[in-house]
């Protein structure tokens, strides 16, 4: 091969080759400079307290509320931010109002369920699967459900029983 040849393939191929332009140069760079030194920075408490001033009051639109939710949805925080956050919560307890609420929304969440005997004679009712399962020495309810769906779907295959006991669900 010539030298021309070579020159023509080697122009060929350069040209198609886009070069970013010192503008797209220089701002990616200030980005990632601004970026970097936003990890960097440390606010000072009297920067800290003026910001806390000027928002205290403050109030935030429904709209306002919706495009911060749908901005921060789905994003994933880093393991050192959930340590962080687990520990600030460490120590904390619920009201007794609180308590309430939270027994009463998990009740409507149970599935009441009666224990029997394998000669189908009633033994006790449970508030729910995982209380049931615990009283009988399982993590959870799975398995007692397996048993509560058999009797309640009429299967003809399925657990007819869990841990020597029949399980049905409460009506």
């Amino acid at each position: 091969m010539s030298n021309k040849n070579l020159n023509s393939e080697l122009d060929s191929l350069l040209s198609n080759i886009i070069l970013p332009s010192d503008s797209e140069i220089k701002q990616e760079t200030t980005s990632k400079k601004l970026s970097i030194a936003g990890k960097l920075k440390k606010m000072s408490k009297d920067a800290i307290e003026k910001i806390r001033k000027a928002n205290t009051g403050r109030v935030i639109t429904n709209d306002h509320k919706k495009k911060i939710s749908n901005t921060l949805s789905g994003r994933k925080l880093s393991q050192n931010t959930c340590d962080r956050m687990s520990e600030s919560r460490k120590g904390l307890k619920h009201s007794k109002k609180t308590i309430k609420k939270l027994e009463k929304s998990a009740q409507k969440r149970c599935v009441a369920v009666s224990q029997f005997t394998l000669d189908n004679k009633w033994l006790k009712d449970f508030i729910g699967l995982k209380e049931a399962g615990e009283s009988i020495g399982e993590k959870n309810g799975r398995n007692i459900q397996k048993v509560c769906n058999y009797y309640r779907d009429k299967l003809t295959k399925g657990s007819k029983q869990c841990k020597g006991f029949i399980w049905k669900y409460k009506n």
